[in-house]
């Protein structure tokens, strides 16, 4: 793997709000990543090269209670105010979990 969760951590220590985004993505783009899976309910990131293999963060923060169904127009709301740097990466996964 070309990558490390360092190097990862590193780039993200540079995003301020949800607006510093698609630099960040760029950059890990550039480390090696594929794609990444991150779980809302506990923060954990799988980071994947072009050969799936993967390195993990572990959990950020104890586990949310995720919605049953979820609101889609209420999701998009959300997501722009968060790209728009109106609301922290914590903030912005309570509300995924919480949308009904």
């Amino acid at each position: 793997m070309k990558f490390t969760i360092d190097e990862i951590k590193n780039e993200h220590q540079k995003v301020k709000s949800g607006a510093d985004f698609p630099n960040y993505i760029q950059q890990i783009k550039k480390l090696g990543v594929s794609h990444y899976t991150t779980f809302v309910a506990d923060g954990n990131t799988k980071y994947f090269d072009a050969e799936n293999n993967f390195a993990e963060t572990g959990k950020k923060y104890d586990a949310l209670e995720i919605a049953e169904n979820a609101n889609l127009e209420n999701f998009k709301i959300r997501l722009k105010l968060h790209q728009q740097g109106g609301t922290d990466y914590p903030t912005f996964c309570k509300d995924c979990a919480e949308m009904e």
